[in-house]
């Protein structure tokens, strides 16, 4: 689709592209996936940027989820409604473009009306997702960090000499080592 920039998502657009045909009728917000006709509509009610991210939650559920939901376990429902959620973050505000963007070191508070003007989504929305955008930079910081101090952990199988390791790991390490040698084809 080329979608690159915040301006060109677009509901009408992506559906048109899928073949979804898309209504914003009264009532509830569904999708349906009738012999290979798929239909969603947005709850017309809601404000604008709530139909925005109903359509992408919808989206999730036309495109990935089979089935009809009101004959399924409790628990799978309640997991495909907690992946439709995480798509929704992701395709109303993509990772791609708010890696272009510099929000005041992370502080969710201050991105939130940017990301909401930006993007034309909700306040918890926004919130929602900077969070865990946030979240994702803070891990990934971490465990590059984590690499780096790191020492390479001694590889047996290909006679890599160990470093520095407690006297007490080595000994166990040996015995191994002596107990596989001892019962020579039953390891290999």
């Amino acid at each position: 689709m080329g979608i690159l920039v915040p301006e060109e998502i677009n509901e009408k657009a992506i559906s048109r592209y899928l073949s979804i045909s898309l209504s914003n009728k009264k009532g509830p917000s569904y999708n349906l996936n009738i012999s290979g006709i798929r239909a969603i509509n947005v709850d017309s009610r809601k404000i604008i940027t709530k139909q925005r991210e109903q359509f992408f939650h919808e989206l999730c559920h036309s495109l990935l989820h089979p089935g009809n939901q009101t004959k399924m376990a409790k628990t799978f429902k309640l997991l495909q409604e907690n992946k439709a959620e995480n798509f929704a973050l992701h395709c109303a505000i993509p990772t791609f473009m708010l890696l272009k963007y510099e929000i005041a070191n992370l502080d969710v508070a201050a991105g939130i009306p940017f990301i909401m003007d930006k993007f034309k989504v909700t306040e918890e929305f926004a919130k929602t997702r900077l969070r865990q955008f946030r979240n994702k930079l803070l891990q990934a910081k971490s465990d590059e960090e984590l690499r780096k101090r790191k020492e390479p952990v001694y590889n047996y199988s290909k006679g890599i000499p160990p470093r520095k390791f407690p006297s007490h790991t080595n000994e166990i390490v040996e015995r191994a080592l002596a107990f596989k040698k001892n019962q020579a084809g039953v390891f290999n």
